[in-house]
């Protein structure tokens, strides 16, 4: 029986920590790291979250896909706030977060949180759409030249598949 509760323990545990590395999402710790990450970029992708939750878990590989696209653009920066550590309390306060997951944006000229997607609604196209809908003018460069980039690649790649078929026949 012991050996069962210590295996189990222990794939829980392995599971959390597989879980946080596979999706790379900065996570807050406290009210002064949300506010000085909210000041270095023009938009800040917020999710409030907590360990437990299933829709969380559900949502995480959607703001790692976020997360990713705007990897390289240092306007926009994605970051969880999970709302059970004692030092978030404030925020969830703060934001008046009522459900999990609860997902908004701050921009760096305004601390009141924007534009919050509902549950339903988070999902990688959504999110991304919602950005460049409301946040144009701190996405749109960063946007087209990697939609650029990604469609050079594709042709080159379909080109390059064209001339090694024409070299096999």
């Amino acid at each position: 029986m012991n050996n069962i509760l210590v295996i189990l323990l222990l794939s829980v545990c392995l599971a959390k920590e597989s879980w946080q590395e596979k999706y790379e999402v900065q996570e807050i710790k406290g009210s002064g790291q949300l506010e000085k990450t909210r000041k270095s970029h023009e938009v800040t992708v917020v999710e409030f979250y907590t360990q437990w939750c299933i829709d969380c878990k559900k949502a995480a590989p959607e703001l790692h896909k976020l997360s990713q696209e705007y990897k390289r653009n240092k306007n926009v920066k994605v970051v969880r706030v999970d709302i059970d550590l004692e030092e978030n309390q404030e925020l969830r306060t703060k934001y008046n977060v009522m459900s999990i997951p609860a997902l908004g944006v701050l921009t760096k000229h305004s601390a009141r949180l924007e534009q919050v997607v509902p549950q339903n609604e988070i999902t990688f196209p959504s999110l991304r759409a919602m950005l460049e809908r409301e946040y144009p003018t701190q996405l749109a460069q960063q946007v087209e030249s990697g939609q650029i980039k990604n469609q050079k690649k594709q042709e080159e790649e379909e080109h390059k598949i064209l001339i090694d078929e024409e070299v096999l026949q």
